[in-house]
């Protein structure tokens, strides 16, 4: 009997990680000495794999769209090559992303929810950054 449970463990398991669905929309906070600027990223399903358009409301930029997005063993990678931009994180259980946001040789955590995110009213020192490329 216990084996049996063990295998139905398993199997429900692997098809629940099998099935987790990264599509949608996803929010995170950069945060950067003397700034925090909030980002959001759009992941849809394609005939080849998944896109991202990525949107940095306070900069009114919208529809930045990923040069390669990639979806395997729960770790979302994507990169925005005109800008030098690339985010590696890890799809948890509880629905979250924990990753990394890198730019142009400096790299920041960015953990990412489908929870809209507030973002503190602070100076946007390093925000050129997302710009200058």
């Amino acid at each position: 009997m216990k084996q049996i449970t063990l295998i139905i463990l398993t199997v429900l398991t692997s098809w629940s990680v099998y099935c987790q669905d990264i599509t949608g929309d996803w929010y995170g906070v950069l945060k950067a000495p003397g700034m925090e600027l909030g980002l959001v990223f759009h992941i849809t399903k394609t005939d080849v794999g998944y896109s991202t358009t990525m949107d940095v409301p306070a900069q009114n930029a919208k529809g930045i769209l990923a040069t390669k997005t990639s979806f395997n063993n729960l770790v979302l990678t994507f990169k925005v090559a005109q800008m030098g931009i690339e985010y590696k994180g890890t799809l948890n259980p509880e629905n979250s992303i924990k990753g990394t946001f890198s730019q142009s040789g400096q790299s920041f955590p960015l953990d990412l929810s489908q929870e809209e995110q507030q973002v503190l009213s602070r100076p946007h020192y390093l925000t050129i950054l997302l710009l200058l490329h």
